[in-house]
């Protein structure tokens, strides 16, 4: 199973990750407003429930066509954004931060991957082992 982040668009078929929840919506033809998610302007992709300020706080700037003053559902303001705000904070960002504190490239994480895991079942495993 491929899991996406973000917009992803494949022969009209479209599908969209929350960074917060995880939650995967994907149709034909589908866009944020369909799949009731936003994406700011830092591309964290949300669903709308998850908007700082609650979910009215950008409705209200919407009107009936999902149009809004100044900004669309791809480009919301960092504002609005749970991962932007760190009221959540999204699994890239949790990963740049490591890398970043911890002096470490991307060569030197799959160098700790391949030593430490024979396979990614034994990887998921460890993971999502208590």
């Amino acid at each position: 199973m491929k899991i996406r982040k973000g917009f992803v668009s494949n022969s009209s078929s479209t599908s969209f990750v929350c960074d917060v929840c995880a939650e995967s919506v994907g149709g034909w033809d589908m866009g944020l407003e369909e799949a009731d998610m936003f994406t700011c302007e830092n591309s964290h992709t949300f669903c709308r429930d998850h908007t700082v300020g609650g979910r009215e706080s950008l409705e209200e700037k919407f009107d009936e066509d999902g149009e809004a003053e100044g900004f669309d559902s791809y480009e919301v303001p960092a504002k609005y954004c749970p991962c932007c705000t760190f009221q959540n904070v999204a699994d890239v960002d949790i990963v740049s931060l490591y890398m970043k504190e911890n002096n470490v490239s991307r060569d030197d994480v799959a160098k700790i991957f391949k030593k430490k895991f024979k396979s990614y079942d034994e990887f998921l495993k460890y993971v999502n082992s208590q």
